[in-house]
Parts: structure tokens; sequence; C-alpha cells
């Protein structure tokens, strides 16, 4: 009966009694129909779910001996229980703390617990960091006062009104996207961040809300809600254990959607307002809260592969309680009984389908939590100063991945012997290739960005100031003496054409003084001041001249300025573009720290460009710089402007972020007139083996991360 207290006497028996606060609940029936009830032990406010023969012998353990509660059960009911299963059931009782524990033993095997629980102090740092509660409030009251002011959101009317809305909200986004994509570009500054981060902290506010307030609405009591830190990250939570005394799936399954729903229902209508918002604070506001909302919802509370919304959401929609400890034994034993040959049952009588299901989830589960605990470990390496960095990261990939794979081997090791002769020798066999496999020095190579560059260039200048009329294309091939760049300079161009106009008034004036007498003199004066005036003009001419830029050797355009085009005002102070000799050309290459030990002179080279990445130039290694590299050679190479190279800007270039070092390259073969431009290049360097390649990554870290 839902809520009774489970009846017992006290009495001193076979059994110990039942401790007298437990609350039993009726729940949802099994997938096989078969009744389920739930035990509620108040003081831990945990739930244990019993089926038909537990409940069954738990009404009769007033009984006091195990043989009475066995014959009355098997002749009351359609049971057949046996010793074993009775067995079972107290040791599970037993554990779990749900009978009354009397006598010496019982007393001092409680205490030594106690002790044995009571961890020393680096574990209980150790474990505080990697996760621990602070419940901030009893929220019962609130909730029970303020849900007649709620109640309305739960109706159908609600429901669709959210749709319409939705809808709405869908029609005007897509009608103004460009609008939508361009305030989203506009948000990437540290102001944006801020905004976000104030949207987040609303939106996770109210997505505990709305758990908190569904499970009120069906009828569960909300203990606390609080701040967990996962790894020193807070996050919001709420206490809704008790939703395991609802009967119906669906309910708890609202409970579990609730916090999303909120979210996603936050994003509709804080959509729909920034369509229907004029510009300002207001709207920027609106924006953060439904962009936040629906990429928090959708990519971490989705995931049910870590005790987020969605494996709640997921293990109510297939009505399976602790699915993840319920799929990871199922694997567990999979695995022992696949690799091993152990002949063990699996921990829980299920369909076939079942238990594939079970298997492929944990294994996927195993997966998805070492990516995202690495990354986790990446992050608290980059959040705290380098060497508690290095420590808590190493902490935290032994407890999440490293301590459970140990575990499971150490049940290996305990069955070891029981295991078949075949099995060992197949996996002495597997550990042994996997072992040759991490020690062989393997063929290896290492990539890095590189830049195709002339022992022969030029930096092209203007040669005056004006405005471009043609200039040449990136990458084109001209002919030393061939017009790279046209510059038109209007006042030369002025001065030349009001040359020409005086020079022809002077022609006329001469042609009107032949054949009159006197006329000699005053024809001498004009011919002095035409001849000045054509030599002036042959001046301007010549500067005209100059202003076509004229190739100085033979080569490639590169680096041709992005913001030249015909029209655009050119002076002498900056170059236009770099005219490289083809015939004449090495690569470059900037190499990793940890990278640059193992390439020697004379390793095979293969030189991709980033206009033709399917095509290779072959060269080998020339040189090696022995000082890493404190500025790049061009910004082509730099991430800022498309490269691979992250940057640090100074006064004095582009230094590299890491640690880097030039390494030369000489073609085999004359690159074509096209091939020019930044790359990266592929180095075979020195055969190396797995584990060398790892402990070399970890040592080049350490190196350089505790060099403080």
């Amino acid at each position: 009966m839902v809520g009774s207290m489970i009846p017992q006497e006290a009495f001193v028996g076979a059994v110990p009694a039942l401790r007298e606060d437990l609350r039993l609940h009726s729940a949802a029936p099994y997938d096989d129909g078969s009744p389920c009830w739930t035990i509620q032990d108040p003081i831990t406010n945990q739930f244990y779910q019993i089926g038909w023969l537990e409940f069954e012998l738990l009404s009769r353990w007033g009984l006091g001996k195990k043989d009475t509660i066995l014959e009355k059960t098997n002749q009351e009911t359609p049971l057949n229980a046996s010793s074993e299963e009775l067995d079972g059931l107290l040791e599970f009782l037993t554990k779990s703390k749900l009978v009354v524990q009397r006598g010496f033993e019982a007393t001092s095997a409680l205490i030594e617990e106690s002790k044995n629980r009571k961890l020393p102090l680096w574990k209980q740092l150790l474990h505080n960091y990697l996760f621990f509660r602070v419940p901030i409030f009893h929220p019962d009251r609130f909730l029970t006062a303020t849900y007649p002011f709620v109640k309305r959101l739960f109706s159908q009317t609600a429901l669709w009104f959210l749709l319409i809305s939705a809808f709405a909200a869908f029609y005007f986004t897509v009608q103004q996207f460009d609008l939508f994509a361009a305030t989203f570009v506009d948000t990437l500054t540290l102001e944006g961040v801020a905004g976000y981060l104030v949207a987040l902290i609303i939106t996770k506010s109210l997505h505990e809300l709305g758990h908190a307030y569904t499970a009120t609405h069906f009828g569960t009591r909300v203990s606390h809600m609080g701040v967990a830190f996962v790894v020193m990250w807070p996050m919001l939570y709420t206490d809704t254990g008790e939703t395991w005394r609802l009967k119906r799936a669906k309910h708890r399954l609202g409970i579990a959607s609730a916090g999303v729903a909120t979210e996603l229902s936050i994003a509709v209508f804080a959509l729909l307002a920034w369509n229907l918002t004029p510009d300002g604070p207001l709207r920027n506001g609106l924006f953060f809260l439904a962009t936040t909302a629906w990429v928090i919802s959708l990519l971490i509370n989705v995931s049910p592969f870590l005790r987020f919304d969605g494996y709640y959401i997921l293990s109510d929609t297939l009505n399976i309680p602790n699915l993840h400890q319920r799929a990871g034994d199922a694997a567990k034993t999979w695995l022992r009984r696949s690799l091993l040959g152990w002949d063990v049952d699996y921990p829980e009588v299920t369909s076939a389908r079942r238990r594939k299901f079970y298997i492929s989830f944990a294994i996927a589960t195993w997966f998805y939590r070492v990516i995202v605990f690495i990354g986790i470990a990446v992050a608290v390496y980059y959040f705290f100063f380098k060497a508690l960095g290095i420590f808590l990261g190493i902490v935290e990939i032994w407890w999440f991945v490293l301590r459970p794979m140990f575990k499971e081997f150490g049940v290996w090791k305990e069955g070891w012997s029981g295991t078949k002769l075949n099995r060992k020798l197949l996996l002495i066999s597997i550990f042994a290739g996997f072992v040759a496999l991490m020690a062989i020095p393997w063929k290896s190579t290492t990539t890095a960005p590189a830049i195709l560059e002339s022992e022969n260039a030029s930096s092209v200048y203007a040669s005056g100031s004006g405005v471009l009329r043609s200039l040449p294309a990136e990458g084109s091939f001209y002919e030393k003496g061939d017009v790279l760049f046209e510059i038109q300079d209007s006042n030369l161009n002025w001065s030349v054409a009001i040359s020409r106009s005086q020079k022809v008034a002077i022609e006329e004036q001469l042609t009107s003084l032949v054949g009159i007498s006197g006329g000699e003199s005053e024809r001498a004066g004009l011919l002095e001041q035409w001849k000045k005036i054509d030599a002036q003009e042959k001046q301007v001419l010549a500067q005209i001249d100059k202003l076509k830029v004229i190739a100085s050797i033979s080569g490639i355009i590169n680096d041709l300025d992005p913001k030249l085009a015909r029209g655009v005002f050119v002076n002498d102070q900056a170059p236009l573009a770099t005219l490289v000799a083809s015939n004449q050309s090495t690569v470059e290459a900037f190499v990793q720290q940890d990278e640059v030990a193992l390439i020697e002179v004379g390793n095979a080279v293969k030189f991709y460009t980033a206009k033709n990445p399917t095509q290779s130039l072959e060269g080998k290694v020339i040189s090696i710089n022995q000082q890493r590299t404190t500025n790049l050679p061009s910004v082509a190479l730099s991430a800022a402007f498309g490269g691979e190279v992250l940057v640090e800007a100074d006064q004095e270039g582009l230094k590299p972020a890491s640690t880097l070092y030039g390494v030369k390259i000489k073609f085999e073969q004359l690159p074509e007139q096209h091939a020019v431009g930044v790359g990266y290049a592929v180095i075979n360097t020195q055969n190396r083996s797995l584990i060398e390649r790892m402990f070399n990554a970890v040592a080049s870290v350490f190196i350089r991360e505790m060099s403080f």
C-alpha cells in the first residue's frame, strides 16, 4: 500500500527485524507485467526496488524464522521461494542497512564500518575536488506556495500557445536570418561572452525550477536545491530523488525532461520577442537567452552517457532504473564471458535484445566518458596554475578513466586461475601483440606548416603615388620587363595636356609669322619658348612612364596585397607584392620542439600547397635551424590570416605561441610556376615506437610547463 509503514514487530529470531521507519510504495510493473514496489529509506533518502517475490517474503518477515517465512510464502502464494532467494534478500537488506542491527558483533561491525568509511584528509580533499554538493535551501514550502501561479503552464492551452509561438518565431527568424547570423557574429566579443554567461545563469536557474515545479505538480517532494561542483565546475542541481515513488513512468519522464523543456520554451519566447523588439540592450539580452538555451540544452543536457537530463529521460522512457549501473554490469559480464571464457551468469535475467542494448550502451558510455574526462583534464590543466593544473589533471584521469579499468583488471586477476587454457593463451597473445605494436619502431612522419619561398625574391613597390589602372594576378608568371602595375597620376596627365595645348598655340603663332617682315626675332623667342615647354612635357612623360612597375626578374607574383584593385590609390611606402623567381625555390617548414630532434639532414619531404593540396613537391631537408623561430617570415602562416600557426602579436612581428624550429627543404625538381605560397610539409623522421612517441609528448609537456 502506497505510503504505508512496513508492518513488523520486535523479535529475536533467525532474521533481524526490519527498521520501523521504512516506507513501502507501489511502483510501475516490470516489463513482464509482474508487480513492483519501492522501499524508501527516509534517513538516506534512497529508494530500493523490489519484485513480487521480495514483497511476499517481506510481508511475512515478522514471522521471524527463515523456515516459517518460506513455508507460509509458498503455501499462501503461487510462488516457489527457495532458501537461496531468502538468503539473497537478507544479504541485500543487511548491506543496505534496512534491518535493525542488534548484539555486540553487529554493533562492532557497524563501528568498524564507520571507521573505515571515514577517509583520510587527502582522500577527502581528492573526493571533494572531483565532486561535491552544496545544498542551498529546502524549496518545498516555496514551491507549494507559488505552484498555483504556474499551474496553468501544465495545461494543454499552454502547450498549444508554445507550439504556435515556436512556429511564429521560426517563421520570423527565417525572414531575417542574415540579421540573426550577423548578430551572432557581433556578439563574439568580451561583452558578448559576458552576456552569454548572464543568460546561462538565468536559463539554468529556470531549468532547475522547471524540474522542481514539475515534481510538485506530480505530488513528489523536492528535498533541496543547490550547487554541485564537478571538477570545480559549478552546476545547479535539484534533488528529485523521490520521483521513484511515482507509479507512472510518464510522470517520471515529465520531471526528467522538464528542465530541457523549460530551456527550449525560454528559447522560443526569447526568439519570438527578439524578432518583435527594436534594436537596443533588451533585444541583445533576448538574443542571448534564445541562443544560449538552444545550444546548452541540445549539446549537453540531452546526452544520456552522463548523469544529466538525457540519461534520466532515456531511463524513464525505457523504464529502466539505474541504467548506467545495470548496463555496466552486463557489459563487464559479457567481457568476462567473451574474453576469459568464464561461465558466469549475467547479473540480471532479461531478454537477449535488452542485454544487447545494455552492452552496446555501456560500451558507448565508456568511450564517451573517456573523451569527456580527458577534455575535462585538459581544461583543469589550463584552468589552474601550472604545477597544480598538471597534478589535478593527472588525478582526474586516474580517478575517472584508469581507476575503473584497473579495478576490472583486479577482478580478472582474482579469477585467472579458473580461466581456461585456450583463453589464457588468447589473452597472452593479444597482450603480446599489443606490446609489440607499442614497442616496434614504426616508420613515422611529422607534418608542419611551411611556406614556399624563393632564394631570389624581390619586393615590388610603386615608384610614385597615383591610382591603379591595372595590376597582375596572384600566382601568375611574368617575364623580366613585363608591366606588373600601371599607375595613373591625374596631375601629371593634366600637366601633359597643358603642355601640349601650349605647344599647339605657339605653333599656330609661328605659322602666322611666316612671310611677315621683322617677324624673325619674334619667331626666335616663340621657338625657344616651345622648346622649353616640350622639354617639360618630355620630363612629365618620363615620370608617367616610371609609374609603370616593371618586373625586374622573371618570376611569380606572390603576397599580392588583397586590398589592391583598379581605382585604388597607392604610394611608394608599402610593397604591393613580391616577385619570386620560381627556378630558385626552397621551402621552410616550422616544426614543433618535440619533433625537430627526430629530423636529420637528407630526410625525404613532400610539400603540399594550400592552393593545390592534391599534388606534392618532393625534396630533402638541407638544414635545420638550431635557434627557435622568434618571428614568422610571412603573415600567411599566422592563424589570424588563415594559417596554422598560433601567434602572439608583438612589436617585433608575429611571434609563434609555441616553440618552433625552422627546417629548410630543397626541391629535387623545380616547382611549377603556379605552385607557390603557404602549405604544409610531410617530413620523414626517425623510426619510433608508439611508446616513445607518447613518452616524448608527455615529457615535452612536463619540461615546458614545469619551467616556472
